[in-house]
């Protein structure tokens, strides 16, 4: 069930909003609509109840279809290929309010993991899909094409991560509602704490501040509790330029990482480069290079 968020004094939100709301409509028009056709919602059984579990990044190369996600199970040592092996259900949703998510379980689909607990581990999980969830999906979805990656980030941009916090989803006899939510953030330049799972080469750390934008209606919201965004998308949408904070929104927003953890008292977010992501799928699905290369020349990782 959407609950509603920690709410500002009403004199600092009137200011915030009044402040952010250039930014917010260029986003709005530009920006965050694409993002949200890019990005799923994936669901598992609990309880005999269907439970938002973590978010996904629909991407496509060639004639290959995939979601990329995290690879961790929540409180379970497990990734998240041993726990579909071990029979855990996953099922994916297009977001359309009358339709219910699909079983992730056809003859076609292959999850693709990575280690997850790791001080290096890239965290991540991409899912091959069939042909029946690929044309549900194409319903109300659309899947990034290998051109809008992002393989090369210096960490010098502004970065929207879009997910679907668990504490804004719901579900019913007659489908599942999934509400995005979306925040900006630059690099993070503070201190981990010991015991951090963070190396530059493999991982992007942005700040995790307290402010947000909520998918429906644009405005600034405190940030609810974000469990169930693991596995979004990291996205690059403009640039910083000296002392300016940020220049017109890209009209192509590009793909530089997927989510996997956060810490609101470390003030920061965790995400693997997506080089690492589809270079599990280069690995994996080796008749693919060509055209990974092809759209991609001159900055190809592999």
């Amino acid at each position: 069930m959407k609950t509603n968020p920690t709410q500002f004094e009403p004199d600092a939100k009137a200011a915030t909003n009044r402040a952010l709301k250039p930014i917010t409509e260029r986003l709005m028009s530009e920006c965050l609509p694409q993002l949200e056709h890019y990005t799923v919602g994936l669901w598992t059984v609990q309880d005999d109840d269907l439970r938002h579990d973590r978010t996904g990044v629909l991407y496509a190369v060639a004639d290959q279809h995939f979601i990329l996600t995290a690879s961790h199970v929540e409180d379970d040592g497990r990734t998240l290929q041993n726990a579909i092996l071990a029979s855990l259900p996953l099922y994916v949703s297009n977001g359309k309010l009358d339709s219910l998510p699909v079983p992730l379980c056809g003859p076609e689909c292959g999850f693709h993991g990575t280690e997850a607990s790791k001080p290096s581990a890239r965290d991540i999980c991409a899912i091959r899909l069939d042909t029946e969830t690929v044309e549900y999906l194409k319903s109300a979805k659309d899947f990034l094409r290998h051109y809008r990656i992002r393989h090369h980030d210096d960490g010098h941009g502004i970065y929207v991560i879009a997910g679907y916090p668990r504490a804004w989803t719901d579900d019913s006899s007659n489908g599942v509602t999934e509400h995005p939510l979306f925040f900006l953030a630059r690099a993070f330049r503070g201190n981990f704490p010991a015991g951090t799972r963070y190396d530059r080469q493999v991982h992007i750390a942005l700040e995790f501040t307290r402010d947000a934008l909520e998918g429906d209606s644009g405005n600034a919201v405190a940030l609810p509790d974000i469990h169930g965004i693991s596995g979004c998308g990291i996205w690059r949408i403009a640039d910083v330029i000296d002392s300016t904070p940020w220049r017109s929104p890209q009209h192509e927003p590009q793909l530089v990482a997927i989510e996997h953890s956060w810490s609101r008292a470390g003030g920061y977010v965790l995400g693997t480069r997506i080089a690492h992501v589809t270079q599990r799928i280069h690995d994996d699905y080796p008749h693919l290079s060509r055209a990974m290369n092809l759209l991609y020349p001159g900055s190809a990782c592999f």
